[in-house]
């Protein structure tokens, strides 16, 4: 594997590199050109919805990041998405007799007493506010493998345009999640219902504000605040608390920005375990049209009850437009702490025993590289890879109590990804993106990536007829991974008292269809796992098999 002193030898020949590239074209651009500075995110992986364009289809910068786990391939049985996207406070151009459908509500029921309810009210559009309150339920139960679930969410928000530079945003939520621990064999142990369920309930909220500079050369701010509760229903409670800010100012041209982010974290089980983390990541983007060098510092200052400690990486990220329009690449390192909390780990894995330790993940050096861009106007690609070492990475192993709850084990591993994506857009009414991503894991003490595969891949197919039929078909693969029941002794100490077990692999296809009788109703069908596979992704769980839901929704 590659050496950190290497992959820092490197970084610095690179910045050495570009640097002497940097200083030729401002020395050509002294001679009387303009010089135009672009504000750059980061690089997110993200294809826009099928539409009619008249353009290449572009793919944005490819982010590989660690694989992470997930509850099952959909995230649940049935994952809504809403019907209006909410518009935010601007100035409009609709003609004055145009109606702007911004509510709606959607009511369906499926296999395993699986009803779905969710509404959304919106104050459709305005100049200076945006605001809206969304429900969702979702529930799902097969009984005779106490296989049980619930999602309740209540959510608002409210933004307001304080003038043309300044805005004010609000917001708060509940979530309630029940989960069962079924992965017993129900012909070998009984449970009563009580003792075998988790509920989660989350109560978060916020505010921030936002500034724009009135120029360019003008400062640039915004600020806020994020709190959460959670509790779930036995002895374990986490607040966290968020206080987060930025500034950001042209310097020599070039855009400066310094974000502050401070959290405060506490978890109460049989005792108190309180976490500070402060982060300082400053970056400076050099931008000379084809060539941008982003640079700058991950910093992050960590204490708890038992030490404090100073966490500093760098970071760059240089980019260049080989071919304008067609070809471009990136280069880059990073580096950084990870917050692992009880709902970040919840959420990768609710099968958790309720007695677990908290650690936080530390990716001491991450070099990435990637070419993304298009062939055509049908055709557009992405190919990232990435070498990454990460200390303290959460994996999960099942306990070899009768109820199979699951413990968080952390281990160092190194692990290289590549990640391809491929975007067909075959008409304004058909696209198809595919992906395909491979990983290779060196462990430290574990024997294997715990649930973790080393291929996966996603095909995604969207079709629109006139507007008034749609159908979409998802399917995903995920290969090989290994599982282990253990016996735990304690919250830190193990015993690996039983064979490794290969889970095989998965192949997951689900189909959505929706007809629209008129602007405001529409009837959907949605058929998971057509394959009709009970599949494990997780070690004595079996998901649900073939499962159909449908129903009507209403736009107002």
């Amino acid at each position: 594997m590659l050496s950190i002193k290497k992959i820092y030898k490197s970084l610095l020949l690179l910045v050495l590199t570009v640097s002497m590239t940097m200083k030729l074209n401002a020395q050509e651009d002294t001679l009387g050109r303009n010089i135009s500075t672009t504000i750059q995110d980061v690089y997110t992986f993200k294809v826009g919805d099928a539409k009619k364009i008249d353009y290449n289809p572009q793919i944005d910068p490819p982010k590989l990041n660690p694989p992470t786990l997930t509850y099952n391939i959909e995230g649940k049985e049935y994952k809504t998405k809403p019907e209006i996207v909410p518009s935010k406070p601007q100035n409009y151009n609709n003609k004055d007799n145009e109606r702007m459908y911004g509510n709606y509500t959607k009511i369906g029921y499926g296999m395993y007493n699986m009803p779905l309810f969710e509404t959304y009210f919106h104050n459709t559009r305005s100049k200076n506010y945006d605001y809206g309150i969304r429900y969702h339920f979702l529930s799902g139960e097969y009984l005779k493998a106490n296989q049980v679930f619930s999602d309740n969410e209540a959510k608002g928000h409210f933004t307001y345009n304080l003038n043309s530079l300044s805005k004010l945003n609000v917001h708060a939520a509940y979530e309630r999640n029940r989960i069962n621990w079924y992965g017993y064999k129900p012909d070998s142990a009984t449970f009563d219902g009580d003792s075998i369920k988790n509920i989660y309930n989350n109560f978060s909220g916020g505010a921030s504000y936002q500034h724009k500079g009135k120029t360019k050369d003008d400062f640039s701010y915004s600020g806020g605040l994020d709190y959460y509760y959670m509790k779930d229903h036995y002895r374990n409670t986490e607040n966290y608390f968020n206080i987060k800010g930025d500034v950001s100012k042209m310097v020599h041209q070039h855009i400066l920005t310094v974000p502050l982010n401070i959290t405060s974290t506490s978890f109460t089980s049989d005792t108190l375990y309180r976490r500070l983390f402060v982060d300082v990541n400053p970056r400076y983007l050099l931008d000379y049209g084809k060539l941008s060098l982003n640079v700058g510092f991950n910093s992050t200052l960590f204490n708890d009850s038992l030490k404090g400690k100073l966490y500093w990486y760098p970071y760059a990220d240089f980019k260049v437009k080989i071919i304008e329009n067609k070809l471009n690449a990136h280069l880059g390192i990073d580096g950084g702490v990870t917050q692992n909390t009880y709902a970040s780990l919840v959420k990768q894995n609710p099968f958790l025993d309720t007695v677990l330790q908290l650690q936080h993940s530390n990716t001491k050096v991450k070099v990435l590289g990637g070419i993304w861009g298009s062939i055509n106007s049908h055709i557009a690609f992405g190919l990232d890879a990435d070498f990454g070492n990460y200390l303290n990475m959460p994996f999960y192993l099942c306990d070899t109590t009768a109820l199979h709850k699951y413990k968080v084990v952390y281990d160092n591993v190194d692990i290289f990804n590549v990640k391809a994506t491929v975007q067909l857009q075959w008409s304004g009414n058909f696209k198809t993106t595919a992906e395909f991503s491979y990983h290779n894991y060196q462990l430290g003490d574990q024997l294997y990536a715990w649930n973790m595969p080393a291929m996966d891949a996603k095909l995604n197919m969207q079709y629109n007829y006139d507007n008034k039929f749609s159908a979409r078909v998802t399917a995903y693969y995920i290969g090989e991974r290994f599982g282990k029941n253990i016996e735990f002794k304690d919250s830190t100490k193990f015993s690996m008292n039983s064979p490794s077990v290969t889970l095989p692999a998965i192949i997951d296809a689900n189909l959505l269809l929706e007809y629209r009788y008129n602007k405001m109703i529409s009837v959907f069908v949605n058929g998971s796992n057509l394959t009709n596979q009970a599949y494990r992704r997780w070690l004595n769980y079996p998901g649900y098999k073939l499962s159909v839901l449908g129903g009507v929704a209403f736009t107002f």
